[in-house]
């Protein structure tokens, strides 16, 4: 039995070792990607962000508000926190660690959605939150993780090394990397193919090899999409199949525990509502019910609330690339907009910190 165990302890304990280093190793490189969100979560973690004033919210505060404008308008520092497909629950998460890390700003503007309230399913591109949850350091991320109903990440994935990467984005992107490679090889050495046909192989290699390697162009967190009308929101319309979206009451009570926690470091807030199409607007069939909770939550905590579902870009298709996304050329327009319309508000707000 002693033999057995003693084995065991020299066969595994290196592996488990090396299996931890290999995990650092991955992470950090992975970290380091500036892929999507990763530039936003390192600048996070790393405490650069450091501004006057930060942008909440999902894909519309991602892609609608540039902090480049907020900027140049108000002679401060902005950052946009934006989220791509995530609601109030992982909003919550990024909040909690920007504060964790950075220097407290001075002003917080939440965009907001008709999704924001829905209930905690599944997690939208799960695999951003890979290269830190195993991690103590970021143990925040599992127990914010814990509300959903299909969490993605399970025990094993918290507790051992590099089993969080199995069947992931980062797999399927190595295997494609090293099936290219392959293809390659084989076809220089043993199909003796031309120069020309070779050389476009490795040119071929090289982009997907930028795919893992090239940042997304995000403009300190803000992502403008240079791209024009889809027809996403025909097929939707004409699907007849409107949605109710659900309307979680612990999604409303924790975005009230955000603005409290805002308040109490002394952080101005402003909602706000970027424009969304008017006829996709149609789609959500309780989004009169969405707006309303905003416009009381304005109320009960003297919170300013800028509404432009019926300004003027909302009637304009131009400005848009699906119906509830405006196009890089929309954002710019928009962006400037609020930074007018913010002027009288916190020209005042950031002379008086």
């Amino acid at each position: 039995m002693i033999k057995f165990i003693y084995k065991f302890i020299v066969f595994f304990i290196p592996i488990i070792f090396f299996s931890y280093i290999i995990d650092y190793i991955v992470s950090k490189k992975i970290r380091e990607s500036g892929i999507g969100d990763f530039s936003v979560w390192e600048d996070i973690y790393k405490g650069k962000i450091n501004s006057d004033i930060v942008i909440y919210g999902s894909s519309r505060a991602l892609n609608h508000i540039d902090p480049i404008i907020l900027e140049n308008k108000f002679n401060t520092t902005s950052y946009n926190l934006g989220m791509a497909g995530q609601h109030v629950w992982l909003q919550n998460l990024r909040h909690l660690e920007f504060l964790k890390f950075n220097k407290i700003p001075k002003v917080v503007i939440y965009s907001l959605d008709d999704l924001f309230f829905s209930n905690p399913e599944g997690i939208y591109q799960p695999d951003q939150f890979s290269p830190y949850l195993f991690w103590p350091e970021h143990k925040e991320i599992k127990e914010q993780m814990s509300v959903f109903k299909f969490p993605h990440f399970t025990f094993y994935d918290y507790n051992f090394p590099l089993i969080r990467y199995i069947d992931s984005f980062y797999a399927k992107k190595i295997f494609e990397i090293g099936n290219n490679f392959c293809n390659s090889f084989f076809n220089k050495f043993y199909l003796k193919i031309n120069e020309k046909n070779i050389k476009d192989t490795e040119k071929l290699l090289s982009i997907n090899d930028d795919v893992v390697k090239i940042p997304d162009g995000r403009i300190k967190g803000f992502l403008p999409i240079d791209s024009h009308w889809n027809n996403d929101l025909e097929k939707a319309l004409f699907s007849e199949e409107n949605i109710e979206v659900s309307i979680n009451k612990k999604g409303i009570l924790l975005f009230e525990k955000i603005i409290n926690e805002l308040k109490s470091k002394n952080i101005y807030i402003i909602l706000v509502y970027t424009p969304e199409y008017i006829e996709g607007q149609k789609f959500v069939k309780n989004r009169n019910q969405v707006i309303k909770i905003y416009k009381d939550i304005s109320s009960k905590y003297n919170i300013p609330f800028f509404n432009y579902s019926e300004d003027s870009m909302s009637f304009n298709k131009s400005y848009f690339f699906n119906s509830l996304h405006l196009n890089a050329n929309g954002a710019e327009l928009f962006s400037k907009k609020l930074a007018n319309d913010l002027y009288p508000i916190l020209s005042k707000v950031l002379n008086k910190h």
